[in-house]
């Protein structure tokens, strides 16, 4: 089936350029403006460089340009007009297409491609297929070709790794005729180490998450035990569990590559972009059961998964028995992590495995291990450093025990609090799940779908998005030593910030009360200060606003923070800063029963003018305290009303530092609204010999013709 090299297709280069001059594209051209029919050729000629590329036998090319150029030409016509304007330009034309056809049928090229089929068909009755349709594709030469083509960009781009590297045995690998299931990477890995001969299997790793599955090529060539598969890479041990829209990630790989993942029941949205799993009843195993599961004969897959699949046995063995194909570096698993030596010692049978094997060196983490300093150099975005304080204030409450964790990721792990709202969510479970020592600590370990099936909806939130939720290593997660410490490295910092988190809630809801009275009695203090920029107009502080490039929001230097509105002019929820909606501190001298009329802060007339304070900045705090930042306190000498921009914490490798945690101060509200009547208004302008500036007219003016009475 594998016919690699035809000396005599060397005229692939005069078919290639006919073919340019027929559609009139060049293949150098890679920008500029292009029409539609020019986009196309242009897509095409990209397919065909790709396939010279691939394919040095240059079969697929030549078969894939027979497939282009007789849609083409089906496809091309010629006005009347244009043939009585120059004839001679139309017999030219068709000369080319002559010779271009000619040489895609001529003796050569119709041996190359015939052998070609034949090898295949050979194949796939090796295999056992009796499927007509299957003969039937494998007779279509342009399938072929495509198909073909398609198996050369799998041997490439499928991930590559060796979890153990030895001699080969010699002889031909044995294609087992059967796809399997596991539930577990590690399973496999050991089922590869105790088959008695050296072969290929493929398999599908099911993941509890339905579409982060994905396919495995399980190779075995004498002591190297390798594997292929098309699994999503994901910037960090969570991004699968984050990501908006998984369904459009599956169903990417799932037209990438003719994996057959219809054994999954697989539902397709109308415009294929979309990837769904349907409810099904199922005899497979659960997740926890990590045994193999055989799910159907290659021969009675779809024609164009068994003969790909065909090819894909044909480009592994030439890849890894006729070259003999070694990574660079070893990669190990999640659980190798715990279990250093399991692997080596289920694989003791096999023959010539290295004597050198280096086992997973990654001694158990600390929280000195995983700060700041120690990482910021293993993110995709610079940390900003906001939640440092917070990090500084809590570690001494960090845990070690907690950001060593390690298992299949199958249940959710629940940090036991002892907090009321913890346990009535709990006790909705009636004892469905189980409870772990961690350290002096209590985990509770809870499978998601008993969580959908017993906890009241509104409660859910409690135990998937508690802040006591926890993270451990996946064990089925796999890579090179550097990308498993990396990921080792990541969820330990995960789980560090999840218990810097929680203390900051928990003092935040200890002190809160606090804080605002203290935060409240400083500004009665300050209050002459306030008076006198009220009727000024203007309060300058260092603020927060939206960057005009980028994203998030940046610090800068004085900005008015002061807003004086009248009952007409007020914004409402609009614009929260020029409008008494969303108020922290509101200063008056009583309200009218419940309705919202107020009572002048200064001559207890009925309010209908506001000044309205809005920080940002701690430092904007300890100025309308009229006090230095380093006499706030100590909680809100960090403040700042926006969290900055980190990067995208689902798409990209983010401190989670930056986005675990969620400074409780922040949701306090600090703004300060004084209630006043024009009277009082005009009373403090005196006070402090300003010339009062009407603002209201103008704002009640444009009211009236607005029609709003």
């Amino acid at each position: 089936m594998n016919k690699e090299k035809f000396e005599d297709l060397d005229n692939i280069v005069r078919a290639l350029d006919l073919w340019v001059e027929l559609t009139g594209v060049d293949p150098a051209k890679e920008y500029g403006t292009f029409t539609s029919r020019e986009w196309e050729i242009k897509s095409v000629n990209d397919e065909l460089k790709e396939s010279l590329r691939i394919d040095p036998t240059k079969i697929t090319t030549m078969m894939m340009l027979d497939y282009f150029v007789r849609d083409y030409l089906e496809n091309r016509n010629f006005t009347v007009q244009s043939i009585l304007d120059d004839y001679r330009i139309l017999v030219d034309y068709l000369e080319k297409c002559r010779e271009l056809l000619d040489i895609l049928d001529s003796e050569a090229v119709s041996e190359a491609k015939n052998e070609f089929r034949d090898s295949v068909i050979a194949a796939l009755t090796h295999y056992g297929v009796t499927n007509k349709e299957t003969f039937d594709m494998a007779n279509d030469l342009h399938s072929l070709a495509f198909l073909r083509r398609d198996a050369l960009r799998a041997i490439e781009a499928l991930e590559c790794h060796q979890f153990l590297q030895g001699d080969p045995d010699g002889g031909r690998p044995v294609y087992n005729e059967t796809v399997f299931e596991f539930w577990n990477i590690n399973s496999l890995i050991k089922s590869m180490t105790q088959t008695k001969k050296s072969g290929i299997t493929l398999n599908l790793i099911r993941d509890p998450l339905a579409t982060s599955s994905f396919f495995i090529f399980a190779i075995r060539n004498g002591g190297t035990l390798s594997i292929l598969t098309d699994r999503d890479k994901q910037p960090h041990p969570l991004a699968k569990y984050m990501s908006r829209r998984p369904d459009r990630s599956f169903a990417s790989r799932y037209w990438r590559y003719h994996f057959p993942y219809d054994l999954m029941g697989i539902a397709m949205s109308e415009d294929g972009r979309s990837a769904y799993i349907e409810q099904q009843e199922s005899t497979a195993l659960a997740p926890y059961n990590v045994q193999a599961n055989p799910l159907q004969k290659i021969a009675d897959l779809n024609p164009d998964e068994t003969i790909w699949i065909a090819m894909m046995f044909s480009q592994i063995e030439r890849k890894f028995w006729k070259e003999n194909y070694k990574t660079p570096q070893l990669s190990y698993t999640g659980e190798m992590l715990k279990v250093q030596h399991a692997l080596v010692a289920g694989a003791a049978h096999l023959p010539a495995v290295m004597d050198n094997y280096k086992v997973l060196e990654a001694p158990a983490l600390k929280s000195s291990d995983v700060t700041f300093e120690k990482m910021k150099d293993e993110w995709q975005f610079v940390p900003t450093g906001q939640h440092y304080w917070l990090e500084q204030r809590y570690k001494h409450l960090v845990k070690d025990e907690m950001l060593n964790l390690v298992d299949d990721g199958t249940e959710i792990k629940l940090l036991l609090t002892g907090s009321k709202r913890q346990e009535d969510v709990l006790k909705q479970l009636k004892g469905d799940y189980r409870t772990i020592e961690v350290g002096d600590d209590k985990i509770a370990l809870i499978r998601e779908d008993v969580v959908e099936q017993k906890v009241w909806f509104y409660d859910r939130n409690a135990i998937l998005h508690s802040s006591a939720k926890i993270q451990a290593m996946d064990s089925t997660m796999f890579g090179t030593a550097e990308q498993v410490i990396a990921d080792q490295r990541w969820v330990a910092r995960y789980n560090m910030a999840k218990q810097i988190n929680w203390a900051a809630h928990e003092e935040y809801e200890r002190r809160k009360e606090e804080v605002f009275d203290w935060y409240e009695q400083a500004i009665v203090a300050n209050q002459e200060n306030l008076y006198k920029a009220i009727v000024e107009g203007q309060f300058l502080a260092p603020s927060m606003r939206y960057k005009k490039h980028g994203f998030g929001y940046e610090f800068t230097d004085d900005e008015n923070i002061l807003f004086r509105f009248s009952k007409a002019g007020d914004k409402g929820k609009y614009n929260s800063s020029e409008s008494t909606y969303d108020t922290g501190l509101r200063l008056h001298n009583g309200q009218e029963g419940w309705a919202s009329k107020y009572y002048c802060y200064i001559n207890r007339s009925k309010a209908s003018l506001y000044a309205k304070f809005s920080p940002t900045t701690a430092a904007a705090l300890a100025k309308m305290c009229g006090i230095e930042l380093g006499d706030l306190p100590d909680v809100l000498q960090h403040w700042a009303k926006e969290e900055q921009y980190s990067g995208n914490s689902i798409l990209d490798r983010v401190d989670p530092m930056e986005w675990v945690v969620k400074n409780p101060w922040r949701d306090m509200n600090f703004s300060v609204c004084f209630y006043l009547s024009k009277s009082g208004f005009i009373e403090l302008c005196k006070r402090y010999g300003v010339e009062p500036v009407r603002f209201w007219i103008d704002e009640e003016r444009k009211k009236k013709e607005n029609g709003v009475v």
